[in-house]
């Protein structure tokens, strides 16, 4: 039985069709995934029946040709975007991030922000906070067998500890990614452990993602 979510994401997606509009399209699909439908229940209950209606207008002539070109074109958009959403959900499944604030730096608000999107997008996230000691960073990152760690530096003297903070972890768990965010990152901090710079909260999931899809699997 369709349920009233799906009859709702069905006639906007038929909608956004009709008038062309990719990226409403693109929102009806990513809403369904969020609210847990499966591919074969997109593609056959949402997506099909838009494509069905397009064709019957098409055939009576009520939308001409291009208008048909551009809804096919639309839908095998949104069908990408759903394989690829779930092939970057699929990678991130089981994969660990550990964030954290080094020894002295307290400001932690973006760091919350950051665990918080990483949660969200299907990474397992461990977050230590502020003012962790130095020495306990790489036996944190070991006992939590962490695939990435976050650090967060703000304050203008953060830049020495992190630094620290990067040669304790390198020396337990060398084969950890390492991702840099916050005022008091710099780019040839970052060159030298050859750590990525996330250079705002709302980068931090792609950021992950572009260290962990390509880094190989433990």
């Amino acid at each position: 039985m369709v349920g009233p979510t799906l009859l709702r994401l069905r006639r906007t997606f038929t909608h956004a069709l009709f008038a062309g509009d990719a990226q409403a399209a693109e929102r009806a699909v990513s809403e369904a995934m969020d609210s847990g439908l499966t591919a074969a229940e997109i593609d056959i209950e949402l997506i099909t029946p838009a494509l069905i209606m397009i064709g019957d207008k098409w055939a009576t002539g009520e939308i001409s040709v291009a208008d048909e070109h551009l809804a096919s074109e639309i839908a095998l958009r949104v069908l990408a975007l759903q394989r690829e959403r779930r092939r970057g959900e699929r990678l991130r499944r089981g994969r660990r991030v550990l964030l954290l604030a080094p020894q002295g730096e307290r400001h932690v608000i973006g760091l919350n922000m950051a665990s918080d999107l990483l949660l969200e997008a299907g990474y397992d996230t461990r977050l230590l906070g502020a003012d962790v000691p130095l020495a306990d960073i790489g036996l944190a990152a070991a006992r939590n067998h962490a695939d990435v760690v976050a650090f967060t530096a703000t304050m203008p003297d953060s830049a020495e500890r992190l630094d620290a903070a990067i040669d304790y972890l390198r020396a337990v768990r060398p084969e950890t990614e390492v991702v840099l965010g916050g005022s008091a990152v710099s780019f040839e901090l970052a060159a030298t452990w050859n750590a990525a710079v996330c250079p705002d909260v709302s980068s931090v999931v792609a950021t992950v993602d572009a260290l962990v899809h390509h880094a190989p699997l433990n």
